[in-house]
């Protein structure tokens, strides 16, 4: 897992990540004042252990999990702005 104010995009260019791409990004934004978490959940078919379906299925059952660890990541921005709690957040597929 990476936190920073950027994809880590060297991370996920990687060749195998090219092949077997499952992962999740995610990004804040504040178009009008009122922040709103997006994120991006991607799993890829092709040349992977078990079909892009399944995946699927884990991937979902897991994604509280995965907002579990990016609220942590993110503790002291989240101490640093309490309203980000309230905030809605955007699941993309």
């Amino acid at each position: 897992m990476t936190t920073g104010s950027d994809y880590n995009n060297k991370e996920i260019s990687k060749f195998y990540t090219r092949l077997m791409r499952d992962e999740v990004l995610a990004e804040w934004q504040i178009p009008s004042g009122d922040p709103s978490l997006h994120v991006y959940c991607h799993v890829s078919g092709g040349l992977t252990f078990g079909r892009a379906s399944w995946r699927d299925s884990i991937f979902r059952k897991e994604l509280p999990l995965a907002l579990e660890v990016f609220r942590y990541g993110d503790r002291a921005l989240y101490e640093t702005n309490p309203r980000l709690d309230e905030a809605t957040v955007w699941i993309h597929f």
